[in-house]
């Protein structure tokens, strides 16, 4: 039986007004004390995550590999997005398993949040728990804001599934020659004159088809202030692909203990170091070669380092 899931906490929004944007931001007040980390489950054990092999399935600091338990095995549409995904939340970071099932396991991020929970509802991987009502939720709330792989060009395919296998037969063997009677000659009759055909008019050509949509993305990540152990940031999302975007969530994973406060232009939850930003009401589409904008204010520590990643609906995108 799977340990209690974390339920990740949905943050308020701030909308800030488009002259508070342009300006420095007021102090803010000093950060709480940091919240005590809930206790490892019990029969876990802290290890370090050294490659991901697919999106669910990666390679130990104590050299084994375990199967992340959960999560279906991702179709070929959105197999790269879920490798993606995995990458930029638990690459080099440690995490916790458990220590009786060598092969299979559930994950947890430090702070208790369930890894194969997170990318279910982050839309980039499906679960093969469809019963267990948290992961039947999250499926369905990514699935209802066609997020990820529910949205284009997956549109929630299936997976490819192999042709069966057909068994060789041994045709069977061949009739006896029967010998038949030499035809009879018919008598020759004069060849009649006949009319050439008239050669039919050629096909109108075949419009070439239309080039299939691409998809990219380059976000822009701006710290424009800090004071007092806090920072405002700005990040700008650009559309490099040649397929609008209709609906959006932005993601990535803060390295030195960063805390949102405030966001603008997008709405955002946060667990542990993982930062979900999804589009406001207003600002849902960004056309081919088109641009949002949205910005934060967050507390950091002594040290305030970029993320290193940044994913759009799943898909990694270029930093810059």
């Amino acid at each position: 039986m799977r340990p209690p899931q974390l339920t990740i906490a949905t943050l308020a929004v701030s909308v800030l007004s488009a002259g508070c944007a342009g300006g420095n931001s007021a102090p803010l007040p000093e950060p709480p004390p940091t919240t005590t980390l809930p206790p490892m489950p019990e029969g876990s054990i802290e290890v370090t995550v050294k490659e991901v092999k697919d999106g669910r399935t990666v390679l130990l600091s104590n050299g084994s590999q375990i199967r992340i338990t959960g999560l279906a095995e991702p179709g070929a549409c959105w197999a790269e997005s879920g490798a993606a995904f995995a990458k930029t939340t638990l690459l080099d970071k440690t995490v916790r398993v458990t220590e009786s099932t060598p092969d299979a396991s559930p994950l947890w991020l430090p702070d208790g949040t369930d890894y194969a929970l997170l990318a279910v509802g982050a839309g980039v991987m499906r679960t093969d728990s469809g019963d267990y009502p948290a992961f039947k939720q999250a499926e369905q709330t990514a699935a209802s804001s066609t997020l990820g792989l529910w949205g284009p060009p997956c549109n929630a395919q299936p997976a490819a599934v192999p042709p069966p296998a057909t068994t060789a037969t041994t045709p069977p063997p061949p009739a006896p020659a029967v010998a038949l009677p030499a035809p009879r000659t018919p008598p020759r009759t004069p060849a009649k004159t006949q009319k050439p055909a008239a050669t039919p008019a050629p096909p109108p050509p075949v419009p070439p088809a239309p080039p299939a949509p691409t998809y990219g993305c380059r976000v822009t990540y701006r710290v424009t202030n800090q004071w007092n152990g806090s920072f405002r940031t700005d990040v700008t999302i650009t559309n490099t692909g040649s397929a609008p975007v209709n609906g959006w969530t932005l993601t990535w994973v803060f390295g030195a203990g960063q805390a949102v406060k405030e966001m603008w232009n997008a709405t955002y939850r946060q667990s542990g170091g993982w930062v979900g930003a999804t589009n406001a009401g207003y600002n849902p589409a960004i056309p081919p070669g088109g641009s949002v904008l949205i910005g934060f204010t967050a507390t950091n520590g002594p040290n305030n380092p970029a993320p290193g990643g940044f994913s759009l609906n799943g898909r990694s995108c270029v930093a810059g």
